[in-house]
């Protein structure tokens, strides 16, 4: 081959060889980039189905939320919203996301939104209440927390909006309970204001009263001047008695029930409703007589009529109208309903007022306590919720019918029973039963002290009167046995009538103690008991009925005293001094007949003289002390042939608890008595 043409052969073939080898590097540079190109597109797969199931999991997690959720933009226009938000405002989301977050929270203006907007810009999150409204026109109240996100690469504001409906009810229900509670407290502070102002009014009216029965005494039935007394004395009442409603309608005082008379009760109450009842109102009535009573406190009845007429009158606002109470009697057919269906006569109660009536929604929740459709300052809702409980406690059904514009009525049944109804007015004077036993009366008030003091003594009492508690205490404390009943004021300054009873308790626990206060709350049944307190009487009381209470107390406490002497003159004076001291006595003329007496009558005390016929007294005793052993003996004796002394010592030897010589110091033997029926220790034998 020419050299020439084998030298450019060569060349051709190093040329090919070197394209070969650069087809080669391509090739392998091609594959490479292949290769790469397969690894970026698995990858951006791999990323593509993260991307999507992350979405996923943000629009579960999103539409899954329970409160609300919104974005917008920084204009206000919503961009997406979650599935809580379209079911709270009633939208589906294509609606919402045409819509902006003013128009969702009815804002009048973008000021609000600018605000919000301005303070986000300091702070990482806002929390704060707005209210959303919904399709419907609804509102909604809402806990909105907002803060800045970055949405499709622009800056929004998510909202997060929890529902607080529910919170803003029990706020408002709670708001509504603290009211109550206040205006419960002021009821409280007024309830007790009336007791202190009934306590000072009957002091005044007590003196009035007393005073008035004393000069009644002393003046001729049928003159002038006896008329004018009486009238006083009737004025006395009732205002003794218009303290008694107001402290009984302020529930101050709860009575006991009793036969009460339904038509004078409400006659009552329309008396006094009369004088505060509107001008343009016409009060009406109608009240036929039933027979029987119904059992219930006085005040319960005229606690019934007053609320119901008082709502009538006050519901008519001023302008003229008619207002009717209604009494009559009806059978058990009459009676719509009613827990107690055994009686078979009722009586019917009926107000009816030609008002603006109630609509339906209304009636329906007129008996709940604390509604009321008054301003604030002019009714609290209790008033027909106690009419209810009163009407339901007493056995008897309550109805309301009521259309607006034309007026209400409530009818009332309630059960009558055959007792008469009691008559609640006082004894006359002449019937008051007289003692001769010693009274303490403490009272802080010295004209009732004095009152008490002259009338107990005009019917034959002893009296001794304090007007300071303490000074009371020590004149007891130096002579316990020297009292047979005390009299105390309750609201006294230093020591109360509590306190003073339960120090006069301790050192004499037998002592009967009357209470005696201007409102019955003064002190609880429980202070009572503990204070040893018998009884209570509510001031101004009347001299009868003082009388009265004080006698049945003593002859509670009435003892039987057995005296044995063979002298009919000794045997009569101390009969007359032990009667007279409250004491029953029976007389025996012998041991032998004292015996008997005291198998017979079993006596308290035996006062027996030493030396008589027939069994003395030194026989009476022995045998007392062996087939009596708690036999409780006082021995006496004018001394004879066996010497004054050495009689009285065989007596205490035998058991006699006291002995005394005659002639008898009767103050000391008294006093001997009272300490041994009294005492609350063993027996202690002592000579006179």
């Amino acid at each position: 081959m020419d050299p020439e043409a084998e030298a450019l052969h060569l060349q051709d073939r190093e040329q090919l060889k070197k394209y070969a080898q650069d087809l080669t590097a391509v090739y392998s540079i091609e594959k490479k980039r292949r290769k790469d190109l397969e690894a970026a597109n698995d990858k951006l797969r791999r990323t593509t189905d993260l991307l999507r199931e992350s979405e996923d999991r943000y629009r579960t997690l999103f539409d899954s939320a329970g409160d609300a959720i919104f974005i917008h933009d920084l204009s206000g226009r919503l961009l997406e919203v979650n599935q809580a938000a379209c079911e709270a405002l009633g939208y589906d989301r294509d609606e919402l996301r045409k819509m902006t977050m003013k128009a969702v929270e009815g804002l009048k203006t973008e000021a609000g939104l600018s605000r919000r907007i301005g303070a986000l810009q300091n702070a990482d999150s806002l929390l704060l209440e707005a209210v959303h409204l919904k399709k419907d026109g609804d509102e909604i109240p809402v806990e909105a927390n907002c803060r800045l996100i970055r949405y499709r690469n622009e800056t929004a504001i998510l909202v997060v909006a929890r529902d607080i409906s529910e919170r803003k009810a029990a706020e408002k229900e709670a708001a509504r309970l603290q009211a109550q509670l206040q205006h419960a407290r002021k009821l409280e502070s007024l309830g007790g204001m009336a007791a202190g102002i009934a306590h000072d009014l009957n002091n005044i009216l007590y003196p009035i009263l007393g005073y008035t029965e004393l000069a009644m005494d002393e003046v001729p039935e049928s003159g002038p001047l006896s008329e004018f007394l009486t009238q006083v004395l009737e004025s006395t009442r009732r205002g003794r008695d218009l303290v008694a409603r107001i402290l009984a309608f302020g529930r101050e005082s709860v009575e006991d029930r009793r036969p009460v008379g339904v038509q004078e009760e409400i006659r009552q109450v329309v008396s006094l409703l009369e004088r505060v009842i509107p001008p343009g109102v016409e009060l009406k009535t109608d009240l036929s007589p039933v027979s029987g009573s119904i059992m219930a406190a006085a005040s319960e009845i005229q606690q019934i009529i007053m609320n119901l007429c008082t709502n009538a009158y006050q519901a008519m606002h001023g302008a003229s109208g008619l207002l009717e109470v209604y009494l009559a009697e009806a059978a058990l057919s009459d009676v719509p309903e009613g827990p107690d269906r055994t009686a078979a006569r009722w009586a019917c109660i009926m107000v009816a007022d030609t008002g603006p009536g109630m609509n339906r929604e209304v009636l329906e929740r007129i008996y709940d306590p604390y509604f009321t459709t008054k301003p604030k300052d002019q009714g609290t809702g209790l008033g027909l919720s106690t009419v209810y409980g009163i009407v339901r406690n007493l056995g008897g059904c309550i109805d309301a019918v009521s259309y607006p514009g034309v007026g209400t009525r409530f009818t009332i049944h309630l059960p009558l029973s055959d007792a008469p109804a009691d008559d609640q007015s006082p004894q006359p004077a002449e019937r008051s039963p007289r003692g001769t036993e010693h009274v303490l009366v403490v009272d802080d008030e010295p004209p009732i002290v004095k009152l008490l003091t002259q009338t107990l003594r005009r019917i034959g009492y002893t009296v001794t009167g304090r007007t300071d508690s303490a000074e009371a205490l020590e004149l007891f404390r130096s002579d316990p046995h020297g009292f047979d009943l005390a009299i105390l004021d309750q609201a006294m300054p230093g020591l109360s009538g509590p306190e003073l009873a339960r120090a006069m308790h301790g050192i004499r626990p037998d002592l009967p103690i009357v209470a005696c206060s201007g409102h019955k709350e003064a002190i609880t049944p429980e202070e009572a008991k503990a204070a040893g307190v018998r009884d209570h009487l509510l001031k101004p009381v009347d001299r009868v009925v003082l009388a009265n209470r004080i006698r049945q107390i003593l002859d509670q406490n009435r003892r039987t005293i057995l005296v044995v002497d063979d002298e009919k003159p000794i045997r009569t004076l101390l009969r007359l001094t032990l009667e007279r001291a409250g004491y029953e006595v029976v007389e025996a003329r012998n041991g032998a007949e004292g015996m008997h007496l005291y198998r017979l009558h079993t006596p308290d005390l035996v006062i027996t003289d030493m030396l008589m016929g027939k069994k003395g007294g030194i026989d009476m005793i022995y045998e007392l002390a062996s087939d009596f052993p708690d036999a409780r003996i006082i021995a006496v004796t004018g001394g004879g042939a066996y010497g004054t002394e050495s009689l009285l010592e065989a007596a205490r030897d035998l058991g006699a608890l006291r002995t005394f010589s005659k002639p008898l110091p009767q103050k000391a033997l008294l006093r001997a008595v009272r300490e041994i029926l009294s005492a609350a220790r063993p027996w202690v034998k002592t000579p006179g």
